[in-house]
């Protein structure tokens, strides 16, 4: 596809929408062409957030003037809704109990693009550098989820509203960082249309402070797009220098949807990479921005491919498959897309965790009894395809770069390297033993691995008779239904 000039961005005062949590303590490499699902209203927890409340679709145009043209607190209001409280505890995510969240913060952006693609991901606040290079990487809309948990004591029910020095402290810190960031990309003529949601999370226990809600934040973060097409990305992920230009045209943007409303429908992937694992961390760096700096058509990319400097290797599931190349230069000489069996093998487990490009509405979400980082995108993959029958073809115009970064806790355990990880803190916490009933002990990391294996058989079995159905928290479920553009 020809290389085309970046198009002006109209700027105008940016949206802010704030709850003061201390005085109230409490968004995989696919790209899919997948739209969000409208999901039923939730029974109402937390009722002493009802007076800002978002209750039903019609209500924006009965209320204020410019509520229809503040999104920011829209989504605020739903959201905010259905939030309970009662803190999370380790045993209560063992019994399926859902992550309770609170929306304390919106910065929304109000540059507009006109790019029809909305990548949406989340966060912990040690990733600010990763989003703002995934930011950066793109012209158009981000929205990104990020992570505060705020400890406190198991039997701490206390309603919004209730002081915490501690609690202020890691808010306003975060708040600050968060709003520097923001700044600083609606400063920049070459940065996305960033959206930031800061959501807390009251934590009870260390265990599952290390496990973040990654699924509900995922879900959480998909509130916010408004585009006809989404794309969940972590944050550690990139996407090239010609994603931009693809999306802006319009021939490849209906053939997204064409695929995703054939029959039967498909889903459009970008292949991903990483920097070969023997590199010293300089060269690495240096290929990853070569490569997303690569236009299809140059021989440079094709080098380094062939060279060894990027592993081809689709992110997590691919690697864990044992595949260590993807034909990529076949996909670059190719004139049309090509079918996941073509690139990838044993589909559709290989392609779990690679990023769909979706209609947004389409998408069923995020199953949020996963939490960190074990089968979380894997179930989400597979369900469409499995459960909801999309095929997957891979789009040969653009890709996603997986940047390097020390591992989450949960994931350096799975990988046998925890010291590895970057909150040793966190590892000790999952390392914890726990005495059962019959006097042995087992660590709370042997515990979650025993949880999730179970809970992704019983899905995988529920997907193999077309009966899946992901777990949606309420506060997801009502803002479906009443936000103005998820209707």
């Amino acid at each position: 596809m020809a290389h085309q000039t970046q198009r002006p961005v109209a700027r105008s005062p940016a949206w802010h929408v704030s709850l003061g949590i201390g005085l109230c303590a409490g968004l995989s490499i696919a790209l899919a062409c997948v739209a969000l699902s409208q999901g039923n209203v939730g029974t109402g927890i937390g009722s002493s957030t009802r007076r800002r409340c978002l209750r039903s679709v019609q209500e924006p145009a009965a209320g204020r003037a410019d509520a229809m043209e503040d999104p920011a607190a829209l989504l605020q209001k739903c959201f905010n809704c259905d939030y309970d409280p009662a803190p999370s505890t380790f045993q209560g995510y063992l019994q399926a109990r859902p992550a309770s969240l609170f929306l304390a913060e919106v910065w929304w952006s109000r540059r507009v693009s006109g790019l029809p693609v909305t990548i949406f991901t989340m966060a912990s606040m040690d990733r600010m550098k990763m989003l703002e290079a995934q930011c950066r990487s793109y012209r158009g809309p981000v929205v990104a989820a990020v992570y505060l948990a705020l400890p406190v004591s198991a039997n701490d029910s206390s309603p919004v509203g209730t002081d915490n020095p501690v609690h202020e402290r890691a808010l306003r810190d975060a708040r600050a960082r968060l709003k520097g960031l923001f700044d600083n990309m609606e400063a920049s003529n070459e940065a996305c249309e960033l959206r930031l949601l800061l959501f807390t999370e009251r934590t009870a226990d260390r265990q599952i402070a290390a496990m973040m809600p990654t699924n509900a934040l995922r879900n959480a973060a998909g509130l916010a797009a408004q585009t006809d097409l989404a794309a969940m990305l972590d944050a550690d992920i990139s996407v090239s220098a010609s994603f931009s230009d693809v999306v802006a045209d319009p021939d490849w943007v209906r053939g997204v949807h064409a695929h995703a409303h054939s029959s039967p429908p498909s889903l459009c992937i970008l292949p991903a990479w990483e920097a070969h694992p023997n590199l010293t961390r300089n060269k690495a760096l240096d290929a990853t921005e070569k490569v997303l700096a690569a236009r299809p058509d140059e021989l440079y990319l094709q080098h380094l491919i062939g060279a060894s400097a990027v592993g081809g290797r689709a992110y997590a599931v691919l690697y864990l498959l044992g595949a260590r190349s993807t034909p990529y230069p076949t996909i670059l000489h190719s004139q049309t897309t090509l079918g996941a069996r073509q690139l990838i093998p044993a589909f559709p487990a290989a392609a779990a965790t690679i990023p769909p490009l979706a209609p947004s509405k389409q998408d069923p979400g995020y199953d949020e009894r996963f939490r960190g980082w074990c089968f979380d995108k894997i179930q989400h993959v597979e369900s469409l395809a499995r459960n909801w029958k999309y095929n997957m073809v891979v789009l040969p115009d653009a890709w996603v770069v997986h940047r390097w970064h020390p591992r989450a806790a949960i994931a350096a355990l799975s990988k046998g390297a925890a010291r590895s990880a970057n909150a040793t803190g966190e590892v000790d916490a999952l390392l914890e033993s726990f005495k059962q009933r019959d006097g042995s002990t087992v660590t709370a990391y042997t515990k979650y691995r025993s949880y999730v294996g179970k809970t992704i058989r019983h899905a995988r079995k529920s997907m193999g008779k077309g009966n899946y159905q992901p777990q949606l928290n309420p506060q997801l479920k009502h803002c479906r239904a009443v936000l103005p553009w998820w209707q």
